[in-house]
């Protein structure tokens, strides 16, 4: 385990007891949903080589209250391409996930989280030579997500969220997304 995720797990620890010592009848559970634009990238020690593409970030999730809540997301729709002398390698990059957040309140409208929690992710590899598919291959594996994150209110029922989010083996995600909540 790296510093990443023991510092991830441990702000979602701290918050889950300080979300416990807070006045819930103050805060109802709410749900929401948001999507955003990413952009993912790969690195020379997973892939042999570097590189990233833009994508996206859809996420629903039901905050628990102030300090904790549960999400859903999806990343996708990025395509990593590595062009060699001979061929090119292209990646098709896509998760699901399921987290537990924990947020601390910095002001009335900033927040910052943390998250950590499983993804399900594909890697879908074409190696073209000379514009043909001449091999494809799949990987589909489970790993750890972590994340961390600023939140913005901008109103009652919609925020901005700027996060980093990486999953173990395969890829890190940087993305801006809009969340609406319902009531």
């Amino acid at each position: 385990m790296n510093k990443q995720t023991i510092l991830a797990g441990l702000l979602v620890l701290g918050t889950i007891g300080a979300a416990q010592a807070h006045d819930r009848e103050r805060h109802d559970p709410q749900t929401y949903l948001g999507a955003g634009v990413a952009e993912f990238a790969v690195d020379e020690e997973d892939f042999g080589y570097e590189a990233d593409d833009n994508g996206v970030k859809l996420v629903a999730g039901f905050k628990i209250n102030d300090f904790l809540a549960a999400e859903l997301g999806y990343l996708g729709g990025a395509r990593i391409v590595d062009e060699g002398l001979f061929d090119v390698e292209q990646v098709d990059l896509r998760a699901l996930s399921g987290s537990i957040v924990g947020r601390l309140p910095v002001t009335s409208t900033l927040g910052v989280f943390g998250k950590v929690g499983v993804a399900r992710y594909q890697l879908d590899f074409d190696w073209l030579v000379d514009g043909r598919i001449v091999e494809s291959d799949r990987i589909r594996d489970d790993e750890l997500i972590y994340g961390f994150g600023l939140t913005a209110d901008l109103g009652n029922r919609f925020q901005i969220r700027g996060e980093y989010e990486a999953i173990d083996k395969a890829f890190d995600v940087i993305s801006i997304s809009g969340v609406f909540k319902f009531r």
